[in-house]
């Protein structure tokens, strides 16, 4: 696989392949008024710092961010598949950021998963050495341990503090907009709904001696010792 990066013309009739990295500041609509952004072209060496080996390089196409909607048995029903597939409710399904009726610690998980997972995961080497995909629980992720590439200036940090999102640099990192922001690359606006998901689960994820619950571990059950 190799990655490229294409820009739409003024007419916005063709895209044209850019042989390197480009800023490109455009007028955007945005829910707050009109602004100014200011949107960065990855250059071809940059890709594959997100689309890896370990998360199959396609991004997005996976089973568990397609089965929504009938989607999967649209695409059966469409001759995409080579033989049957299980019926959709015996696929894996990540939960939407929008569906307020799933508990905000799956949704918080699903989120890591899409967003971080591609390199927070054993079969990918990063520094950090986490493993944020969704089926993985909690006391495994790495997530709580002090922080091993900077605390932020957090006093006594934690990757995650249960109950204190301030006090996770896990959130901090999604809030910061400067060179301490995940994820790293060609991001540069604050995801809010984000933000409020992973504050409600972290919130969730009260300073207690034994913690076993479903809601709070999220997606499976685990057991929290806390000094």
């Amino acid at each position: 696989w190799e990655g490229s990066s294409y820009r739409w013309n003024e007419e916005g009739t063709e895209a044209l392949l850019l042989d390197g990295a480009l800023h490109q500041t455009y007028t955007v609509d945005a829910p707050t008024g009109i602004t100014q952004h200011t949107h960065y072209f990855p250059a071809r060496e940059e890709c594959g710092q997100c689309h890896t080996r370990a998360a199959g390089f396609v991004l997005g196409v996976r089973t568990g961010q397609l089965n929504r909607g009938g989607q999967i048995q649209a695409w059966m029903d469409a001759g995409l598949f080579i033989g049957g597939t299980p019926h959709d409710g015996a696929l894996a399904h990540l939960p939407s950021p929008n569906d307020v009726g799933a508990p905000v610690s799956r949704r918080a998980r699903a989120y890591l998963d899409v967003n971080c997972a591609h390199c927070h995961q054993p079969t990918h080497f990063t520094r950090a050495g986490l493993d944020l995909r969704y089926d993985t629980d909690l006391e495994h992720t790495g997530l709580l341990a002090p922080p091993t590439l900077g605390d932020l200036g957090v006093i006594s940090a934690q990757l995650l503090t249960p109950g204190a999102p301030q006090l996770s640099i896990l959130y901090r990192r999604i809030l910061d907009t400067g060179s301490q922001r995940m994820p790293p690359l060609a991001t540069a606006v604050v995801d809010t709904q984000a933000v409020t998901i992973l504050a409600g689960w972290i919130e969730q994820l009260l300073r207690t001696t034994s913690v076993d619950t479903e809601d709070m571990a999220s997606p499976g059950s685990f057991h929290l010792d806390l000094p």
